[in-house]
């Protein structure tokens, strides 16, 4: 009858730094089935190694050498052969799960990435929403100030037209003051009457009242010329310089309220002719 366990000129190897080990040599046992054995040896004698090698369970620098049958099944090839490919195996799991785990990874990041690019896209959008109302503000605003300024210049240009007209009026005008200014100074003094008959004072301040200024003005300067210390000369003299002022020419009326004042110190006309002369610029 067969033996269970076979066990023929078994021997194990290391190779350790380039150096060859025997931990086992030539070994060959049987054990038949219901047989017990025991292996008995010193420490480091290769007991252990014996039978890791008939299991195939020894380290990678191992070689073994014999033939290990168990019911005839030869273990050390089928041993091997499986160790190896369990190891395969094993080494082909860890790959795929470290590949796995790097996927996830990948994806993890990627996704993380994918959400940042989110946010940002969120943010150009609102920022670019904000921009294009800002621009439609700045547009609306710059039209309004052309049509302002547009608006502007039409008035400017109405005005410069106005203040043309204006100044061309001023102008004659200043020039018929000075002619009148010219005529009361050469006009001859009427032939002394009586001081009811002297100069028509009514008259005259029947112009000044209606704002007749070149009439008044005129008026009055007779009345002055042909009573020089009338009763009414002091006002006569001080309603011209008014006349004057009132038609623009200032600086004939500052001419006549210094007359009131130094002709007729202390009267209430030379008082009121103060207050003008300070009052013209």
């Amino acid at each position: 009858m067969a033996p269970t366990l076979n066990i023929h000129d078994l021997s194990v190897n290391f190779s350790q730094r380039g150096t060859r080990v025997a931990a086992v040599k030539a070994v060959s046992l049987q054990i038949s089935s219901g047989e017990c054995v025991g292996i008995v040896g010193e420490s480091g004698s290769g007991k252990s190694q014996l039978f890791m090698a008939a299991m195939g369970l020894l380290s990678g620098n191992a070689a073994v050498e014999g033939s290990v049958r168990f019911e005839g099944q030869e273990l050390l090839t089928d041993t091997r052969d499986s160790v190896k490919e369990v190891e395969e195996k094993q080494q082909l799991q860890k790959q795929v799960g470290s590949l796995q785990r790097s996927t996830a990874d990948v994806n993890s990041k990627f996704q993380e990435t994918d959400d940042a690019i989110s946010k940002l896209s969120a943010r150009i959008d609102v920022v670019d929403n904000k921009n294009n109302k800002n621009e439609d503000k700045i547009e609306k605003s710059l039209k309004e100030r052309d049509q302002k300024i547009k608006e502007l210049s039409e008035k400017l240009t109405v005005h410069q037209d106005v203040m043309t007209k204006l100044d061309a009026q001023i102008t004659a005008l200043q020039g018929q003051v000075n002619q009148l200014a010219e005529e009361i100074k050469k006009a001859p003094a009427p032939a002394p009457k009586s001081e009811g008959e002297k100069g028509d004072y009514k008259v005259a301040s029947d112009f000044f009242d209606k704002k007749q200024w070149q009439d008044a003005a005129i008026s009055f300067e007779k009345y002055r010329k042909a009573n020089p210390k009338g009763k009414h000369a002091a006002e006569a003299l001080y309603k011209i310089g008014v006349s004057f002022q009132e038609l623009g020419s200032k600086d004939e009326a500052k001419v006549f309220y210094k007359d009131v004042i130094s002709q007729y110190p202390g009267s209430s006309e030379a008082k009121k002719a103060a207050t003008r002369l300070k009052a013209v610029k």
